[in-house]
This record gives structure tokens, sequence and C-alpha cells, in this order.
């Protein structure tokens, strides 16, 4: 059993990205694992000040804030998804605020092995998703982690557009994939 922590960079309630951490939370739960979601949308994360006090106080960031509470669920995670639509050719701010946040782990480092990548846009999966994907392999090579899988789901700008895809399925078995 692993433990996930799922990020949904959508500010969208209800739209496309969060049935596809449905899915994904559907399969992982399925097999035993323990899965926490943060709505970056529904949290209060400022960007990373580089202020560097992290980096003088043992990984501690100085900005108290919710992403303090994201970072309780990811010390005690193996594992973390980045769902995020693809606006103007990359991920979205909300989500970016957090991992740029992820800079205190420089000095903590966190437990997470692995992680994976949800990407529902409504253009072309190629090129549209090209930016928030090389976004994710840095941040998966800098920190040594492996990548569990990509699930890139193009077509599906407008709400509901993402029901009946294929995505999810293959969302749902990359959750099953998770131990």
């Amino acid at each position: 059993m692993s433990k996930i922590v799922v990020l949904n960079g959508s500010p969208r309630k209800n739209g496309n990205t969060v049935k596809l951490v449905d899915a994904f939370v559907k399969g992982a739960e399925s097999t035993g694992n323990q899965v926490t979601i943060f709505s970056a949308a529904d949290t209060k994360v400022n960007g990373c000040l580089a202020c560097d006090y992290c980096m003088r106080n043992e990984g501690n960031c100085v900005q108290k804030d919710d992403m303090q509470a994201i970072y309780d669920a990811l010390y005690q995670a193996d594992s973390v998804v980045f769902a995020t639509p693809s606006y103007f050719f990359g991920m979205t701010a909300q989500i970016k605020a957090i991992i740029d946040r992820f800079y205190a782990s420089a000095v903590k480092p966190l437990p997470i092995t692995s992680s994976a990548l949800l990407v529902p846009l409504g253009g072309d999966p190629e090129t549209d998703a090209a930016a928030a994907i090389v976004n994710y392999k840095s941040v998966l090579d800098y920190l040594k982690w492996e990548d569990k899988g990509m699930i890139i789901a193009g077509g599906v700008m407008d709400r509901d557009d993402i029901v009946g895809n294929p995505a999810l399925s293959k969302a749902e078995e990359l959750g099953k994939s998770f131990q």
C-alpha cells in the first residue's frame, strides 16, 4: 500500500481535471492505497520568496499559508500525482506555486519516490502539453523520483468533454499500478 498525494491544479470545480483525478483515485484506492487530494484552487499558497529561510531553518518555510498542510501530507507520502490542465501551454499558476515551494525539500528531502502526471487540455496533446511535460520531467529528474506514467487527454476543453474519453480508464489503471 502506498500513500499518495494528488495535487489538483485546476481552478475549475468539477471540470475535466477533477474527473481525471477521480478516475485515478478510484483505481488507486481499489488496490488499497491511501490517497489525499489537495485542490490548489481551494488553498492559499503563495509563491516562493527565494528568501532562503528554509535553507537556514531545516527546510521550514517562512510563509505560514496552506502549504503547511500540503507539506505535512507530502512528508508522509510515497508518491505524488500532479493533475493540471494545460492553460496557455503549461501547468496552471496554482499548481506551479505549490511546485515552486518544493524548494524547501533541498534541505529536508521528501520521502516520495514516484510520481505521475495527469493533463487534460483542449488542444493537441503532442504540442500543447509539451511545456507541462518538460516541467514535470525536470522536477522528477532533480528530485530523483520515478515516473509512474503520464495521462495526456487532448480535445477536452469544455466541462464534461472528458466523459467517455479513454483517458479516464487509463487514469484508473495508472492508479491501480501504484503499490
